[in-house]
């Protein structure tokens, strides 16, 4: 069997893809929420930072009109204080003014620019802390926080600090790796069990697949499984069951099959009886008439010994015609053993001569004398050519044709019986295997012929090819394999 179309691949796959899909929903999870604390970690840092460094910048616009408390470049030189001790997790640091002019930049170079964009709009007009996080020109991932400077309804712009975030996400890959990781090696651990558990439980129904097919239905011994105290245990003694009530039935069968041969092959013998008894009946009335003359003149010698003699030739008459019947309905062993197909043919054909008797019925025949030996019962063959042979007597009536012709190929040899008489009607052709079917008058056929002949031929390893043509006869081929190769 294939594995991916056994049972347990399939348990095995199907269970596998629900914890797979629970280990992948769990992991989603636990990645979300550690995602979610390294950032809410990271930017309480930055908020934390942003406020304590917006402070000194509030009391530097306050005082900003008294040169002697707050110098013209304060701004910008705390700003590059800020950044002289934080730059390691700095990326930039900007102070804008409440039209969004850039007072005081980490990039000297920026100092004066005016930003338009979104975000720095956004920032701007803020009224409480915010943050967001973006991918830089430099490909860097960008923490911004953003603090606006004023106080009360006073504002003088915003404070903007960009942390570098590419530790966060670095962080985080590492503990996707590690999640990935530990839901690869849970699933791997999972089915590996899986499999060790399903394959000791399907090889039990290995084992039972493997007696079950072993079964030979002419062997009545009790069925033997391995002890198993589960649902196989009650599938193996259910299967001795079966077995039990098969072999009961097979039996019956046989006694059937048994019984519907013998009343075929009496009813065989019975159409046979006419004309053997007619054939007899000529020479037992010589006979008589022999024992006649002798009694009216038992003094005379010659006549005696010439009557004697008449009397003898009507007695071999009868005893050839005797043989020639018990040849084909002799009980005999049924034991298999190599036979002349052409010399049964022959005597069923001699046979046949009896019951045609004064029909103008012509009978020709094509025996091939090199004709290979068939190995088989003899005499159920015999039963079945003469089933054939006497249905095909049946078709042709008074004034009709039949021939036999033996011949062989490299692998079967062949036995055809036809006919020129009115042929299987087609709504038939299903019907006429059917024990007890007959088209027949009543007392003229049983229906048992064809069903017990089929039943013969594939016993011996044959079939019967029929084809008809209605109006034009009937060709009845027994095809049997031959044993001499």
């Amino acid at each position: 069997m294939n594995f991916r179309h056994s049972i347990r691949f399939k348990l095995i796959a199907s269970i596998a893809l629900l914890i797979g899909i629970f280990v992948f929903s769990y992991s989603v999870i636990v990645l979300q929420s550690r995602k979610d604390s390294l950032l809410s970690r990271a930017v309480a840092t930055g908020e934390v930072l942003a406020e304590t460094a917006v402070i000194p910048i509030i009391d530097a616009f306050l005082w900003e009109n008294d040169p002697n408390t707050v110098p013209d470049d304060f701004l910008q030189s705390y700003l590059n204080k800020l950044w002289e001790e934080n730059h390691q997790k700095l990326d930039f640091i900007v102070i804008h003014d409440e039209k969004g002019k850039v007072r005081a930049h980490s990039d000297f170079y920026e100092y004066g620019e005016v930003r338009h964009g979104v975000d720095s709009a956004a920032a701007v007009n803020a009224l409480h802390l915010s943050h967001h996080i973006y991918r830089s020109a430099a490909d860097r991932w960008i923490l911004e926080v953003a603090a606006p400077i004023h106080v009360s309804t006073k504002s003088w712009g915003t404070l903007r600090m960009g942390f570098d975030a590419e530790p966060v996400f670095q962080a985080l890959q590492k503990e996707l790796w590690k999640v990935l990781l530990t839901a690869c090696g849970t699933l791997f651990l999972v089915v590996g069990g899986l499999f060790l558990i399903i394959t000791r439980i399907t090889r039990k129904l290995i084992q039972t697949a493997n007696i079950v097919n072993r079964i030979d239905l002419t062997d009545t011994q009790e069925i033997c499984f391995p002890e198993s105290d589960d649902e196989i245990g009650t599938l193996n003694e259910t299967i001795r069951s079966l077995h039990r009530r098969l072999i009961a039935s097979l039996d019956k069968i046989q006694k059937t099959n048994q019984s519907l041969f013998v009343t075929e092959k009496l009813a065989a013998v019975g159409r046979l009886a006419a004309g053997v008894a007619h054939e007899i009946n000529n020479p037992l009335m010589g006979m008589k008439n022999c024992v006649y003359l002798i009694e009216t003149d038992p003094l005379n010698p010659e006549n005696t010994k010439n009557q004697l003699q008449l009397l003898n030739e009507g007695l071999e008459s009868i005893e050839s015609i005797v043989n020639k019947l018990l040849g084909v309905v002799r009980h005999q062993s049924e034991a298999r053993a190599d036979f002349d197909v052409n010399s049964v043919i022959g005597r069923l054909i001699e046979l046949m001569t009896y019951r045609i008797g004064p029909t103008s019925v012509s009978f020709t025949w094509d025996l091939d004398p090199t004709l290979p030996p068939l190995n088989g019962c003899q005499k159920l063959f015999a039963e079945a050519m003469l089933n054939i042979i006497i249905n095909a007597l049946d078709a042709v009536g008074e004034d009709g044709r039949i021939s036999c012709r033996t011949y062989y190929d490299d692998e079967s040899i062949y036995v055809e019986v036809k006919d020129n008489g009115p042929g299987i009607p087609e709504e038939n052709m299903e019907r006429i295997y059917e024990p007890f079917f007959t088209t027949k008058e009543v007392g003229n056929g049983t229906g048992l012929g064809l069903y017990v002949t089929r039943e013969i031929i594939q016993e011996m390893l044959g079939e019967i090819l029929i084809r008809s043509d209605p109006g034009a006869g009937t060709t009845f081929t027994c095809k049997l394999m031959r044993t001499d190769q």
